[in-house]
């Protein structure tokens, strides 16, 4: 028989991979594979390029970005170039992204396990599921340069559970406080993560004076973290008149206050009053705990301490961006874990408060509740981001490939582009290993020699209809004019694997293609349907030597055509593979967990509550 407990644990696991399989639907469905903005400097310039010429450095990849400094962001670009075969893929990224995505929601769920025990069980489940189904913060789905997001909340719920939750010098501890200054090397707002936590053990040395030296080297590690912040903090020159303009034309603490009671308002983001509303549970706690006197328990403190860092993070977006009056989806991640702090101060309320009081905060609980579910709301603002992400998708690789083939500034000047400056575009595409780097669609390789050809196959040879692909060069056969064999000139691709599109009948008595390599078995390629009148990929393991490629065309009746192979990383291979059965991922998750749901409210073993309580 199922326990409680183990019960807990298959449900969180069906909603974690529900989650997972919505990110990679929104993925597939509006992701761009072209880098986007921030990565062609945080990436290309600060360490792909660095990297190629060999004085890549630890100053390199620690080096502010804007006010951030982006190590972690870094490090993982580098690391999936080298694992996909030196390809550079934002959807790799993507999905590496969601993977964090799903740790962050599991580390969370078991802290809230931890902290509410089993009476706490279906609310736990029930945040996660809020938290990880529903796209609020679509912005860091779609975009890959967004690992410092995830990290941050990752590390940031590590440094809380191990430094609060667990005995001083502990290795939970330790741990906790690894994870404390591993937050800024995210986002420069880390150095909260050290501020809150040295604030909560200063008010426990203050009021616990019996046992003031549990607390001593607390007050002595946070402190090396805070100067240590301080002194590699680096305000952004570039954001600062932006700044200053916005608080000159409004006045900067009418400005600030509105935007924080936006921020904080999450999810009714256009309602800055609301953030009252929204915190009430935390505010009336932190009194209650400030004013007594009281040292917190571990609900509590986690709780105060959640909700104190989720404000501070708020106060730094809004000062770092006082210029933009709407709250970019990129925040709602973390905006979000101050609805945590909140469902946890009011289960510290309803112990804290006298037992013929407690329905005050079961009413409010539920409207609480019922408020937080307004979450839905945001897709008003969240589809017109997608439907505008979609047209970039389908838009800006054509642009970019238009560039990569002709070399043309015009182009870049005058199309949309994935970053705001065409020159300086131009120049990081002009690096000699730059154009080797970039995914399969944004590759315009040249047309390849003929070493043999007797007169079958002809350069851009297509039917009206199908035309060139993706406006390259490509070999087609004549078909009812002639038949023969081409053969081309040996051809290196490093990857692992290899993109062939192909249009036409390939696959009909007569048509073959196949790739020829010295001293081997062809490989015969083999499309697994009948292509016709549009272009197609076929993938396969790129040859370990260099190959040929051998086209033959003994049918008068039919014809083929190719465009040149290109490199495809092991990375991006899998990740397209993935993406290509989203649908079925994410309809097929879901529907698991709502059978669960549907199954458990009919057939509620009696049962597990005895076991778990024998």
């Amino acid at each position: 028989m199922m326990t409680l407990n183990r019960l807990f644990y298959f449900k969180l696991f069906l909603i974690v991979l529900a989650s997972f399989a919505v990110r990679i639907w929104l993925i597939d469905q509006f992701a761009s594979p072209v880098p986007h903005w921030d990565q062609w400097d945080a990436e290309a310039v600060d360490t792909f390029i660095p990297w190629f010429d060999g004085n890549l450095t630890i100053a390199n990849l620690i080096a502010p970005h804007n006010e951030h400094r982006l190590f972690f962001t870094r490090i993982s670009s580098l690391g999936l170039l080298i694992f996909n075969d030196r390809q550079w893929d934002p959807l790799v990224q993507m999905v590496f992204c969601a993977g964090l995505a799903i740790l962050n929601l599991w580390v969370l769920a078991l802290i809230l396990k931890q902290l509410l025990g089993e009476r706490g069980y279906n609310v736990t489940l029930f945040a996660v599921a809020l938290l990880g189904l529903i796209p609020f913060a679509a912005e860091n789905i779609i975009w890959g340069l967004q690992v410092n997001w995830y990290l941050f909340n990752l590390f940031s719920l590590i440094a809380f559970w191990g430094v609060l939750l667990h005995r001083e010098g502990s290795w939970q501890w330790w741990l906790g406080m690894i994870c404390t200054l591993l937050t800024y090397f995210n986002l420069v707002s880390g150095i909260f993560v050290a501020a809150m936590l040295l604030l909560v053990k200063s008010y426990q040395w203050l009021i616990d004076s019996k046992n003031r030296e549990r607390y001593l080297l607390s007050l002595v590690v946070l402190g090396i973290l805070i100067a240590i912040e301080i002194v590699l903090f680096s305000d952004s020159v570039g954001h600062a008149h932006l700044r200053d303009q916005a608080a000159a034309t409004h006045g900067f603490w009418q400005l600030f206050l509105t935007l924080l009671g936006k921020y904080l308002a999450f999810p009714f983001i256009t309602m800055p009053y609301m953030s009252i509303i929204m915190y009430l549970p935390v505010i009336i706690l932190s009194m209650m705990v400030f004013i007594k006197r009281r040292n917190p328990n571990a609900l509590e403190i986690f709780s105060l301490t959640l909700g104190g860092w989720v404000i501070l993070q708020a106060a730094a977006m809004v000062y770092g961006r006082l210029w933009v009056d709407t709250v970019a989806f990129r925040y709602m991640d973390i905006l979000a874990l101050g609805t945590v702090a909140n469902l946890l101060a009011l289960y510290a309320l309803y112990d804290l408060f006298p037992k013929r009081y407690n329905w005050t905060v079961k009413i409010y609980g539920v409207l609480w509740g019922i408020a937080w579910c307004s979450i839905l709301g945001l897709f008003t603002d969240i589809i017109p981001f997608l439907q505008n992400k979609l047209s970039e998708k389908q838009e800006i690789p054509l642009n970019m490939r238009n560039y990569l083939a002709t070399n043309s500034l015009e182009i870049l000047q005058n199309t949309t582009i994935p970053h705001p400056e065409p020159q300086h575009l131009a120049n990081i595409l002009a690096h000699p290993k730059m154009k080797s780097i970039l995914p399969s669609n944004l590759q315009v390789p040249n047309l390849v020699n003929a070493e043999k050809n007797e007169g079958i196959f002809i350069q851009n040879q297509t039917t009206p209809i199908v035309g060139k692909y993706q406006n390259e060069m490509v070999w087609g056969s004549a078909g009812i004019y002639a038949t023969g064999t081409f053969v081309s000139e040996p051809i290196t691709i490093h990857h692992q694997y290899l993109q062939i599109p192909l249009a036409g009948y390939l696959g009909t008595p007569g048509l073959q293609l196949q790739l020829s390599v010295e001293g081997q078995p062809p490989i015969t390629i083999t499309p697994p349907k009948m292509i016709g009148e549009s272009w197609s990929s076929f993938y396969v393991r790129t040859p370990t030597q260099p190959f040929r490629i051998v086209a033959t065309d003994q049918n008068v009746d039919s014809w083929f055509a190719f465009a040149m192979p290109r490199g495809v990383g092991v990375l991006s291979f899998w990740t397209m593979k993935l993406l290509n059965y989203s649908k079925d991922f994410m309809f097929g998750s879901l529907g698991l967990l709502l059978a669960l749901l549907f199954a458990y409210s009919y057939l509620k073993p009696e049962t597990l509550y005895k076991q778990v309580s024998a």
